[in-house]
């Protein structure tokens, strides 16, 4: 991780071992969490000092057949080769827990949850007809399983695979499914929350999931349960984390550690949810990705161009201006030779993956450069950038900034009222 690309850490200063501590962050990439481990584990020569600390994961992460759905990206037989293999042993042994998230629970892991609360129900007592049809439609048997049992085997893999599993259930038994669900999450944030009481340090993540789009979410209730559970003792940091990567250049990625928040835990869910979200925002560091993907989804709209001269000149008095207003800087933003080269890179990924052309002089978006956002896809990472600055300059009170892509909007729909710096 640390060949592939540049990691720049601030404020782990804040951080003191030997004391309940509740570490907030907002979720990015998949690689947050070993990053916030580097960052907190203290290296010494060849070896780590300090605790190591807990984290939260998907419950799905020690679930066999994990990381064949995880790999998607790699070639069949490798996902085959390695599918079944089980990472639990493995990330318990990182201090990891699980944490139920409904909205990713395939339907083989909701039927394998009813299969262990309610026995070997009937399948028609248990989802919709439409999903009883699809198991009696690939069975041997023309009146196809009968039984939740049955319908579990890997015969049924490509329905058992599908993904939001509660939807496949009939409403009444949903309704009747429902309380033990949520029995299952109080269990595990208990689980959580005692680490918490021993003294230990935890990683958690209010969102609980990656934000497709680059916009913070919305927090989920663990939040303020583990705040409430922590004791009087617990502190509570703030760690923002960004990545710089819509570029040929080595990405960047930034973790911001803030001061803790005193007297958090003492407040509603409400109050407590807006200062961690306050506190996380000002943690964010604006780079060139975020501030060159929103210009450039806004000026080069397909009908007109727009210059690498114009891009960087915009570039910096964007940067200026929230710079002036409190927001963390990318420190290369502010030395002209640094931030043109910076810009060269972004623009040479745009050209490389297609996602605008050079034309008279200057670059014009293509159509394949307007995608939606998207973390992991070249054209969904020029939304995603934009969206993160949108927000950010949202935070600090950006004068001139109203939107750099709402959602549906096209180019040139955003960003209108502002003008270029020189």
């Amino acid at each position: 991780m640390h060949r592939q690309h540049l990691i720049h850490c601030s404020g782990r200063g804040h951080y003191r071992p030997g004391r309940p501590t509740l570490i907030i962050t907002n979720h990015r990439r998949d690689t947050d969490g070993p990053l916030v481990a580097t960052m907190l584990l203290a290296r010494k020569g060849l070896r780590f000092t300090g605790p190591l600390p807990h984290f939260v994961a998907r419950e799905d992460l020690m679930r066999p057949g994990f990381l064949r759905r995880y790999m998607t990206s790699w070639p069949d037989w490798i996902r085959t080769l390695v599918g079944w293999f089980s990472l639990a042993r493995f990330v318990r042994a990182m201090n990891v827990h699980p944490m139920r998230r409904f909205s990713e629970q395939t339907l083989g892991e909701v039927l394998d949850d009813v299969y262990q609360t309610f026995g070997d129900l009937p399948l028609d007592e248990v989802l919709k007809p439409a999903w009883v049809a699809r198991f009696r439609r690939m069975s041997p048997r023309e009146d196809g399983p009968h039984r939740v049992r049955e319908a579990r085997s890997r015969r049924y893999w490509s329905v058992l695979e599908s993904p939001y599993g509660l939807r496949r259930l009939n409403l009444s038994f949903f309704r009747r499914l429902k309380p033990y669900e949520r029995q299952t999450v109080v269990a595990q944030i208990g689980e959580v929350a005692q680490q918490l009481q021993q003294g230990q340090p935890v990683h958690f993540v209010p969102e609980g999931a990656i934000s497709p789009d680059g916009r913070s979410g919305r927090f989920r209730e663990g939040t303020h349960r583990l705040l409430k559970a922590g004791g009087p003792d617990l502190a509570v940091l703030p760690l923002g984390i960004l990545y710089d990567d819509v570029t040929l250049q080595q990405p960047r990625i930034f973790l911001v550690m803030g001061e803790e928040l005193h007297g958090v835990r003492g407040r509603d869910r409400a109050e407590s949810e807006r200062e961690l979200r306050e506190a996380l925002s000002a943690r964010q560091v604006l780079t060139l990705s975020q501030v060159a993907s929103a210009l450039l989804l806004d000026r080069a709209a397909p009908e007109r161009n727009v210059t690498a001269a114009e891009l960087d000149c915009q570039v910096a008095g964007q940067a200026e201006t929230l710079q002036a207003l409190g927001s963390p800087l990318d420190p290369l933003l502010e030395e002209s030779a640094r931030r043109r080269d910076r810009l060269e890179g972004f623009l040479g990924f745009c050209l490389r993956y297609n996602l605008m052309v050079a034309e008279g002089g200057g670059y014009r978006l293509r159509p394949e450069g307007v995608g939606q956002p998207d973390p992991w896809s070249p054209a969904g990472r020029l939304r995603y950038a934009a969206n993160e600055f949108a927000e950010l300059a949202a935070f600090w009170g950006h004068p001139d900034f109203r939107s750099a892509s709402p959602r549906g909007s096209r180019p040139g729909d955003s960003m209108t009222a502002i003008a270029p710096h020189a």
